[in-house]
């Protein structure tokens, strides 16, 4: 998937974007140019949001911009934006990942961030999803938000379905995986025809003892889910 070409990447866009509808809203990729931005809609949807990070308390640092940027790099992202006044309304984030792609934890020094990577990893260790299908490199749905302001209208299911149809519009055969920490997101992974593969309880998430997410309301779990498009 490393041979994607810019080129290939921006025929997809234009039939995903001819295929899109929503009120008032148009279709773009996330580019460098507009990370200041996308960052600060990161900020809202995802610090104050998600179960895991509201659980640690976790605020914005260098570390947390890199995951993200770890993910923003391969030009892949979808956003929302509003035609009538430039706000983001809404983004779904796509990387590729290999097999063989690790973080290196010995260079991130926010204490929240490990955590968190160290859980993904573990999820990875007990869940191998490449060896599920027989695969050494997918697409990996890494993030999911949609603006406060503009939830409770379906822009999150869309953004789902948008981001498949995009890469179903690439015209390569290829496996997606998904991870869902809240009970909003698992709704619609399941909505939108993806298969739940595996999943793992906050609770029996332990570090010397002590449970590690010990305070996500009502979301109790992480399921892993898949979908391949051939």
């Amino acid at each position: 998937m490393e041979n994607i070409s810019d080129q290939q990447i921006l025929q997809a866009l234009k039939k995903t974007q001819e295929e899109f509808r929503f009120p008032d809203a148009k279709l773009e990729l996330i580019s460098e140019e507009c990370f200041p931005d996308m960052f600060k809609a990161l900020k809202e949807c995802f610090l104050t949001d998600e179960p895991l990070e509201k659980s640690l308390e976790m605020s914005w640092s260098s570390d947390v911009e890199d995951l993200w940027l770890s993910a923003l790099r391969y030009r892949m992202s979808l956003m929302v934006v509003n035609e009538n006044n430039g706000d983001i309304m809404g983004m779904r984030v796509i990387r590729v990942t290999k097999q063989s792609d690790h973080f290196n934890i010995d260079e991130i020094k926010d204490e929240k961030v490990r955590k968190i990577v160290d859980f993904f990893e573990y999820s990875s260790e007990n869940f191998n999803f490449f060896a599920k299908y027989s695969i050494s490199e997918m697409f990996e749905f890494f993030g999911l938000g949609v603006m406060p302001k503009y939830r409770r209208h379906g822009l999150g299911t869309l953004l789902v379905e948008t981001g498949v149809k995009f890469l179903c519009n690439l015209q390569k055969p290829c496996y997606i995986k998904g991870s869902a920490s809240s009970n909003y997101s698992k709704k619609i992974f399941e909505k939108c025809g993806f298969e739940m593969l595996a999943e793992f309880q906050f609770e029996d998430y332990k570090v010397d003892g002590k449970v590690v997410f010990d305070s996500t309301g009502e979301h109790k779990s992480l399921k892993v889910y898949g979908k391949c498009l051939k």
